[in-house]
């Protein structure tokens, strides 16, 4: 007795269809407790948080720090006597802070990353999907389509008491036993070629059918020129379709012999013991031989020899009708019964047994070209895979063994605990050894298989275990990709960080799924997931050049209220800063190519933030106060210029701004009315800027990379390229155009020398010190430096 409804052959699921006679049925189950109850309850569980929301709740804390540390910035600092100043100083902070860039930002990433996805084959649905994908450390797929092709091919076929491969260059020329099975496959086929196809070559047909029958019909296609033909001279009478249960495909024909006469035939097509225990002869070199016990033997070792190799076998059997009876009875309702169903059904009088055994025909789906590279690159980038199959475990070894994620030898999991065999290996483990335990020692047994195994193949698995599998991956906190297609995978694809459906699947599968493989390859998502670690390090490329000029907006504003000069950026310059200076060149690093094999580095499972204390120390640290000193430095230089030296803007920060101050001395002894100093103050305004936007064209360049050297790692982006004459223009526009006042910028004389000589000693050491931490992160890279400032 079965000990599973899966195993069971009296036992139908929701949905199933009877396809003739009839019997009683006892309902088991009903509502929630059946199959599809089971798999609607799983499909609304909650699913895991995505990749991109986990980065927009880091900077909801980032953006709540900076506002608790500008309010508190103004409790402290703020005078009485000047309230509005100082809420517009402090204001300018908080906007400066803010990553105002990031939305736009990262959604153009998302976005163009998931344009490269759909070149490769990948429909992104869910545009966060495009940067989850990327942190994969598990990929749970199916193997049929997915690593396999969608079409069987014809590998082997034994006739003449020979095994010979289908591309045997003379196979056509094994004589008449050939030839008549290659008739039989034809006949015995319920496929047929759709019409409307004039012209197109005949191999490249379309045909409708089941899988084996189609591949049986193709094959044939190639000896037989018209099979129409054929099928017309072989008219059939009667025929039994494929029930699991007999395993047998029977279809009776009429032709007319030599002599002219009505002639009926029995052709036989099904599993090899099943065939091979109705025939009594075999044809071998056109000699009609009794089959005896060696022969039975040795087929019997052969067509097993085969199935365990992954094939799908089908032997065929051929016998004539010449009893009276039978005839008769064939004539009768050829002749005009109108009953179909007592047409078929009458197929069962006439003898079965006593057949002329004709051959076995072997096929399977050939893997795909690219399977195996892609496994190559998953174990090298440190995902594990797991194959679930409902197919025997002989088949999904052999598929598993020609796409190379097994081995030659295969290790044996026993369902005993105490008898398991601990193997960093590859496993093959038949899931039915687990259906009578209960869900949570399943659970168990199945964390314990993920944790052994390099990686896993799962043979006869069922809808809950599938899930059960996906779900322990989660818990032990795993970044799960599912490759589904059926109703079944539905609730599997929920439950998943990233669920994916294969193209042409069932249409609840494709409308829960985050992204649709339009190839169905095992080996597109692979390259989806190198798109996507490439979008991830280039957002912490385009983040470490955003943030680079928030040093300087912080030691200005400490300078205002700490040192107490007349100096701050205005709320139009921060505008242009953020959106025009940080955020369109840094879309351009979105576009950079990868520095490094991203596929050989490990899922940054445990360092998954797109701004960490690596970044920051790099941004604050190291890059920022020397945009800053260049800050500075410009400022106090052309304030001297102006006549105020260093030690006269002491104090004046309350005071410089207070319209009704008339009188402030420079070092000169020339006095400064409000109009007079809010036009320095405006010249001071394009300064900064100018002064940020050409140390921020000199730092997009060595953002570039993050431990390459620039130089090696060349300019092929072009839209980097672009981005740089972009500042550059910005340089020329904002210090040769006039501008309204509203934007609080005012040109300077003879700007160009003035940068020229101010400038270069910064931006030069600023390279230096980039091209150094460079060469020694490359050098070393296990050292403290990396520890400190690869990010």
């Amino acid at each position: 007795m079965p000990s599973s409804k899966w195993e069971a052959h009296n036992v139908g699921l929701a949905c199933s269809h009877a396809m003739k006679g009839y019997a009683y049925g006892v309902a088991i189950a009903c509502g929630k407790d059946t199959d599809v109850g089971r798999m609607a309850e799983l499909s609304f569980q909650k699913r895991p948080t995505t990749r991109v929301a986990k980065h927009l709740r880091q900077f909801s804390y980032y953006m709540i720090l900076v506002v608790v540390v500008c309010i508190t910035t103004i409790f402290y600092t703020i005078s009485f006597n000047a309230v509005q100043m100082g809420l517009q100083v402090s204001l300018s902070l908080l906007l400066a802070l803010m990553p105002l860039f990031l939305p736009p930002l990262l959604w153009w990433g998302l976005w163009y990353t998931k344009n490269r996805m759909l070149k490769r084959q990948c429909l992104v649905q869910n545009l966060h999907t495009a940067s989850t994908v990327g942190l994969t450390t598990v990929i749970v797929s199916d193997n049929i389509g997915t690593l396999t092709r969608r079409q069987m091919r014809v590998t082997e076929i034994f006739v003449n008491m020979v095994l010979v491969s289908s591309d045997e260059p003379n196979i056509d020329d094994m004589g008449d036993p050939f030839d008549e099975l290659i008739k039989a496959l034809i006949l015995c086929n319920d496929a047929y070629v759709t019409p409307g196809q004039i012209g197109v070559p005949k191999l490249k047909r379309l045909l409708y059918g089941n899988m084996f029958d189609m591949t049986l019909l193709r094959y044939g296609m190639q000896f037989i020129s018209d099979i129409d033909k054929l099928r017309r001279d072989y008219e059939k009478v009667a025929s039994k379709l494929y029930p699991d249960s007999e395993r047998l495909h029977v279809t009776v024909h009429k032709v007319v012999d030599e002599d002219g006469q009505p002639k009926l035939i029995l052709l036989m097509k099904g599993h090899c013991d099943v065939v091979l225990r109705r025939c009594s002869s075999i044809i071998v070199d056109d000699q009609e031989l009794q089959l005896d016990t060696v022969m039975y033997d040795i087929i019997s070792n052969l067509s097993d020899s085969l199935v365990e190799s992954g094939r799908h076998v089908r032997a065929f059997a051929y016998r004539d009708i010449d009893r009276e009876v039978e005839v008769r009875r064939f004539s009768l309702i050829h002749g005009g019964a109108r009953d179909t169903d007592s047409r078929y059904r009458d197929y069962m009088a006439v003898d079965t047994f006593n057949l002329r055994f004709l051959g076995m025909v072997a096929a399977h789906y050939p893997p795909r070209s690219t399977i195996r590279n892609a496994v190559s690159r998953c174990r090298t980038a440190g995902i594990k895979i797991v194959i679930v199959t409902s197919q025997r475990p002989e088949n999904a070894k052999a598929l598993a063994i020609d796409v190379g994620i097994l081995g030659e030898t295969m290790s044996v999991f026993h369902s005993d605990p105490r008898m398991t065999i601990i193997d960093t290996s590859t496993d093959i483990v038949d899931m039915m050894e687990f259906v009578g335990l209960k869900p949570n020692h399943q659970k168990w047994q199945m964390e314990q298989l993920l944790l052994s195994q390099r990686d896993l193949v799962c043979a006869n698995c069922t809808v809950d275990q599938h899930y059960m599998i996906v779900d322990a991956c989660n818990r032990m906190g795993a970044v799960v990709s599912v490759i589904g297609y059926s109703l079944h995978h539905t609730p599997v694809l929920q439950r998943a960080n990233v669920g994916v459906a294969k193209f042409g699947g069932a249409i609840t599968c494709d409308a829960g799924a985050d992204a649709i493989l339009r190839d169905g390859s095992f080996a597109s998502l692979v390259g989806v997931i190198s798109l996507s670690r490439l979008l991830f390090e280039n957002m912490k490329k385009a983040m470490a050049y955003s943030l680079s000029t928030n040093m300087t907006f912080l030691l200005v504003h400490f300078s205002f209220f700490l040192i107490k000069l007349p100096f701050w950026i205005r709320v139009m310059s921060v505008f242009i800063i953020q959106f025009i200076v940080n955020l369109i060149p840094a879309a351009s690093l979105i576009l950079e190519y990868a520095e490094e094999h991203l596929m050989m580095q490990k899922p940054k499972v445990y360092d998954d933030y797109l701004v960490n204390r690596r970044l920051l120390f790099v941004t604050h640290i190291l890059v920022g106060p020397i945009e800053a000193a260049a800050v500075f430095i410009l400022y106090f230089k052309y304030m001297a210029h102006r006549g105020f030296i260093p030690k006269s803007l002491y104090g004046l920060n309350y005071r410089w701004y207070d319209p009704s101050v008339d009188d402030i001395i420079d070092t000169y002894g020339q006095e400064w009315n409000y109009a007079s100093r809010m036009k320095l103050d405006n010249q001071v305004g394009i300064v900064v800027l100018t002064c940020l936007i050409m140390m921020q064209s000199f730092n997009l360049l060595l953002s570039k990379t993050a431990r390459a050297n620039v130089l090696t790692h060349g300019f092929d982006n072009m839209a980097l390229n672009v981005a740089f004459l972009f500042l550059i223009g910005l340089i020329i526009f904002f210090n040769t155009v006039e501008l309204p006042d509203f934007f609080c910028l005012a040109q300077i004389d003879s700007w160009l020398m003035f940068f020229f000589w101010t400038i270069w000693p910064f931006a030069t050491l600023l390279i230096v010190i980039e091209a150094s931490r460079r060469y020694f992160l490359r050098m070393f890279p296990e050292s403290w430096l990396a520890t400190l400032t690869n990010y």
